[in-house]
């Protein structure tokens, strides 16, 4: 009963969580439509307010543009407040059943390393800016499109370096995630070990194994932290990588553009506006590639979660019954009180006179 109320806990909460991804992605969508305010607002001035010398054309354009991002801000802050409710909400309403289940796996001898450090991980995800980042990510294609109707050449240029950024993130997912994988499960599989030996310490410490013990960990754990360095550094290669690509291909756009303008094919406008669009087009993906641990931890997490809900239900029957508030006596023994202050001889004696007896009948009383 506890494994079916805990599995249908787990898939509920989940499914609460799901249900507020329409409304992100509402917000998502009116907060991307919004970032092309400053491109549209910089291609008006470029080709009215400079060309007209209207002020009127200025001072209006500037109050709508300034409204749309207080918009903007308004709309951002309630998506991630929503993620973050949400976050907070999924741990409170997790840990506790994840720490009752994990609690009866081990007590049927069932082993596993699902607990609350994977609640942990689901809860930082969601409160992250992955999910942000996801929800961004197909906003690129239409930032993308913009940049096509200002010029074909431009739109190549923005579609190329669109295409790099992404193949650089799915190296980086090629290249990470086995060993993302094995280095969290090591990781939890050191922490339990040092957890157990803080518990095991009365023990460890008297029969002389604490150096032998922590010398081992500590072994494993510099193997671990190596690992982790090690996948640190990639993940750090490749998005200095695409962050140093977003900026060439930004000075690249604008030296097309340039030209475009020179030819008298677009304005000056169009070229400013066509390096912002590109800017935010491309920072989705730069994002995501910076967020991959924390969706590769969070998927693990969700795994361990599910697995540890399938396992067969705790035994039956163990631990100790509750406790009734009755004593019940079997037998009662009398002591004199020369039998405290007799030595230890003393009391040698007296029970070998009683030898064979429950009770001796003048020192020990028994009913």
């Amino acid at each position: 009963m506890s494994q079916q109320t805990d599995s249908n806990r787990l898939a509920q909460v989940m499914s609460a969580v799901r249900r507020q991804f329409p409304a992100l992605v509402v917000l998502s969508c009116l907060v991307n439509l919004l970032l092309l305010v400053t491109s549209i607002y910089m291609l008006q001035v470029y080709d009215r307010v400079l060309s007209s010398g209207s002020m009127d054309t200025l001072l209006w354009l500037t109050v709508i543009a300034v409204f749309a991002v207080a918009v903007y801000s308004v709309l951002e802050q309630s998506r991630r407040m929503i993620l973050s409710r949400a976050a907070g909400w999924l741990d409170s309403e997790l840990n506790a059943p994840m720490l009752r289940r994990a609690m009866e796996v081990r007590l049927a001898g069932k082993g596993g390393r699902a607990g609350t450090r994977d609640v942990a991980d689901l809860r930082k995800f969601y409160a992250s800016d992955a999910i942000l980042a996801i929800l961004d990510a197909p906003w690129s294609i239409i930032f993308i499109a913009f940049i096509w109707v200002l010029h074909p050449i431009l739109g190549v240029v923005a579609t190329a370096g669109a295409l790099i950024l992404l193949s650089l993130a799915l190296a980086n997912d090629a290249l990470t995630r086995n060993r993302q994988k094995q280095v969290a499960a090591a990781t939890k599989t050191h922490q339990d070990a040092a957890m157990r030996y803080v518990d095991a310490g009365e023990t460890i410490n008297p029969l002389g194994m604490a150096r032998a013990v922590f010398d081992r960990w500590r072994d494993g754990q510099g193997q671990v932290v190596a690992e982790q360095q090690l996948l640190a550094d990639r993940t750090a290669k490749i998005l200095s990588m695409s962050r140093g690509l977003r900026l060439v291909l930004q000075i690249a756009i604008l030296a097309a553009g340039a030209r475009l303008v020179l030819q008298g094919e677009i304005t000056a406008g169009a070229m400013i506006a066509a390096s912002i669009v590109m800017g935010r087009a491309l920072a989705p993906i730069e994002r995501a590639t910076g967020a991959w641990h924390s969706y590769v931890a969070a998927r693990s997490a969700r795994s361990n979660l599910t697995e540890l809900c399938r396992r067969g239900a705790a035994q039956r029957g163990r631990g100790f019954s509750a406790a009734s508030g009755r004593r019940t006596c079997l037998r009662k023994c009398f002591l004199r009180p020369s039998w405290y202050r007799a030595s230890h001889s003393q009391r040698g004696q007296l029970r070998d006179r009683t030898r064979g007896k429950l009770c001796g009948r003048r020192t020990i009383g028994c009913r």
